[in-house]
This record gives structure tokens, sequence and C-alpha cells, in this order.
């Protein structure tokens, strides 16, 4: 079994405490006095109706997964042809 290498270990290290950073600042950002609400109930048929936006977005292969790909996502009945991007 081959060791990890210190440079590794840094690097995942270095991973964890910035992720561990972030949530801490995501956490206290809601500690205000003037910031507590209740939640707002959205209606079930809302949460996951189709948009515009593409979601939903997988990637799979066509025939040989070695040399081809597919993109599929998701749209409400607006969309009638996705852009090429530039």
């Amino acid at each position: 079994m081959k060791s990890l290498s210190l440079r590794f270990i840094l690097n995942s290290f270095l991973q964890l405490t910035l992720i561990s950073a972030v949530l801490s600042v995501v956490a206290l950002a809601h500690e205000d006095e003037d910031h507590k609400h209740e939640p707002v109930l959205v209606p079930a048929g809302h949460v996951w109706k189709p948009s515009a936006v593409p979601d939903r977005i997988v990637l799979s292969w066509k025939e040989n997964p070695s040399n081809s790909q597919a993109v599929n996502w998701r749209t409400d009945l607006s969309v009638h042809r996705a852009p090429l991007p530039r």
C-alpha cells in the first residue's frame, strides 16, 4: 500500500480548514437578533416545478463511454431549443 504524500496530507488539511472557516462564518451570519424569522413554507407543487433555467443536469454517454458524452437537462415548456455555447 502506498503511503500518503506530505503534499496530499497538507492539501487535505488546508481544504478542511477552509471548509471549517466558511461554515463558521455562515453559521455566525444568522446569529443577529434582527435576523430571526420563521421559515417560509413553499407550496409542495412549486418546489420541484420546472422553470426556464435548466436543472437536473445529467452527464452520461451516448454509445461507447470511452469516447462519447451526452448531456440532458430539464426545463419548462417555454424553452423551445437550447442555445449554443459561444
